[in-house]
């Protein structure tokens, strides 16, 4: 069962990568992983000191390919610990103020990604979902708000919450 709740996120720090102490920036390469767009792997090493994995079709935009995306983040699992997933395109609608749009790339991620991680079965994982910050079709930029959280998989505890919103 999963938990779900709301929060600001923050900064945070690198886990400690199995076996290890402290995870510096130069060892984090060999436990994590970004599953992107082109026109990241700058940003993944100067920023994150991870490796980045450049997926044809996944373009950041709303034409992006989900099921690519994402199966390559599954791929990047044989060899990490930790590989994180960003989606863009449920925020370019929210900046272009599009309400349709939105909902349909929310309701790709649901079907083409969210689906396909419940149904894989070749390591045992955790999930986190979250937005990196709201941006709300009706002001189309990034607001401050509390964002969603679910977190599932192994060892996590139902905390009673019934959906996944800002307000639960």
């Amino acid at each position: 069962s999963p938990a779900l709740g709301s929060g600001n996120t923050g900064p945070t720090t690198a886990p400690s990568a199995p076996g290890a102490g402290a995870v510096s920036s130069q060892d984090s390469a060999h436990w994590a992983a970004l599953a992107g767009a082109a026109g990241t792997e700058e940003f993944c090493q100067s920023w994150l000191a991870i490796q980045c994995r450049i997926i044809p079709g996944v373009t950041g935009g709303l034409d992006t390919d989900y099921a690519a995306q994402i199966e390559g983040a599954l791929a990047a699992l044989d060899n990490h610990d930790l590989v994180v997933v960003h989606v863009e395109s449920p925020d370019e609608a929210g900046h272009m103020g599009s309400l349709d749009e939105k909902i349909k790339a929310i309701e790709e991620i649901d079907s083409r990604m969210v689906g396909r991680l419940l149904r894989y079965d070749k390591h045992p994982f955790r999930l986190l979902v979250l937005p990196d910050h709201p941006t709300p079709v009706s002001v189309k930029t990034h607001t401050p708000d509390p964002v969603p959280f679910l977190l599932y998989g192994p060892g996590i505890d139902d905390n009673g919450a019934s959906a996944y919103t800002e307000t639960e």
